[in-house]
């Protein structure tokens, strides 16, 4: 029931006092945009293909590289190098000095009891039932967002009907009042004709707004398409 419930907060009529109309696609695709359940199935979904990678990445050795670079510089050094070379003498002074050191490693379960194999064919069951969940919680909105709409455009229609059954006895109860003054028709008719006049409905028995509860937030406004329901009997998704 509460969720049924937080479906009608969007169906109900959440434009605020703006009269703008609704096709059943707008509904559906807003419902589905905005629903906290389906946003949560696709985070479950979205975490789920990044689990599946780390495990798969755990398949295969990984590699880490490393590297480091020393420079010394001696001002004041007085190491003086003489050299001979085809009877020239070169004479250097050596004060900056560097060395580098380079590290490669490789690091490869081989096996460790199919842990990391199951590992992977856990987490796919699991991505598979994460999407199963996401479908299935589109679909069921979808179909009662449907339910609604149709309801909607049921009371609308009967709310109209209702209305012309009421203007058609009031204006027999009128016309009754003038052939009784002209003496055609006893007063009993009359009362008779009155009393059906009352007891015809002037609206539809059934309301979407007042089934739902109220609601303070504004959906963006929306254009006005050929075939749809008036946004007060829409919903507005919380």
């Amino acid at each position: 029931m509460k969720k049924l419930m937080t479906l009608a907060a969007f169906l109900a009529g959440a434009l605020g006092a703006n009269a703008e109309m609704w096709t059943l696609r707008e509904c559906i695709d807003y419902a589905l945009e905005h629903n906290i359940t389906i946003n949560k199935n696709r985070v479950a979904e979205e975490a789920g293909e990044s689990n599946l990678a780390q495990y798969k990445s755990q398949l295969w050795p990984s590699l880490t590289f490393s590297t480091m670079q020393n420079v010394t510089y001696r001002p004041l050094q007085d190491d003086i190098t003489t050299r001979t070379v085809d009877g020239q003498v070169t004479i250097s002074s050596n004060k900056v000095t560097g060395n580098s050191n380079y590290n490669l490693a490789m690091n490869w379960t081989v096996w460790n009891g199919g842990v990391n194999y199951l590992n992977v064919r856990n987490q796919r069951i699991t991505n598979k039932i994460a999407e199963q969940a996401t479908e299935t919680s589109e679909k069921t909105i979808q179909e009662q967002i449907t339910q609604f709409y149709v309801q909607i455009l049921f009371s609308k229609e009967a709310e109209a009907v209702n209305e012309r059954l009421a203007e058609t006895a009031r204006r027999q109860w009128e016309r009754g009042q003038e052939m009784m003054n002209q003496g055609q028709m006893s007063r009993a008719d009359v009362v008779q004709l009155e009393a059906q006049k009352a007891a015809e409905p002037t609206s539809c028995s059934w309301k979407p707004r007042r089934l739902l509860p109220n609601t303070t937030s504004s959906p963006p406004r929306r254009r006005r398409p050929t075939t749809a329901v008036s946004s007060s009997d829409c919903f507005s998704w919380t």
